[in-house]
């Protein structure tokens, strides 16, 4: 029918919003409830959903991983340069993160914003006086 394009684009966005890691939530996705049997159809016809778009909503499911590089690249070096040196990323962000810099070589070139220092580890295992002890 000719609703059945706008009702299919309804169920992408879904998934794109349940795949999709948000700041507001730790960078992690906050999925919508799945729709009930007897519930108002989420696609806005005003029929109930299982009489409207039951069978579409088991459509693939996109995957969080891919949906960080997407991210990464709508949003600006200097969002995810600042996000990093305030260690609010996940490690799947850092990953997205680092990966897309370095194959469009925008780490290279400094991005749109401050490079990032490396950050200080929180213990002291690594500093150069625990080497020197255990090197006797």
């Amino acid at each position: 029918s000719a609703g059945e394009p706008s009702r299919a684009a309804t169920w992408i966005a879904r998934e794109i919003w349940n795949a999709t890691p948000l700041e507001s939530n730790g960078f992690k996705p906050q999925r919508l409830p799945a729709p009930k049997r007897n519930d108002p159809c989420p696609c806005g016809s005003g029929r109930k959903f299982k009489q409207c778009c039951a069978g579409m909503a088991t459509g693939p499911v996109l995957d969080v991983e891919a949906m960080w590089l997407v991210l990464v690249d709508a949003c600006s070096d200097k969002y995810w340069v600042e996000r990093a040196a305030a260690r609010v990323l996940p490690m799947e962000g850092i990953a997205a993160v680092a990966f897309r810099f370095r194959e469009s070589g925008r780490w290279r070139r400094g991005g749109d914003g401050p490079r990032p220092q490396a950050p200080s580890l929180p213990f002291s295992a690594c500093s150069e006086g625990s080497r020197d002890s255990e090197r006797g």
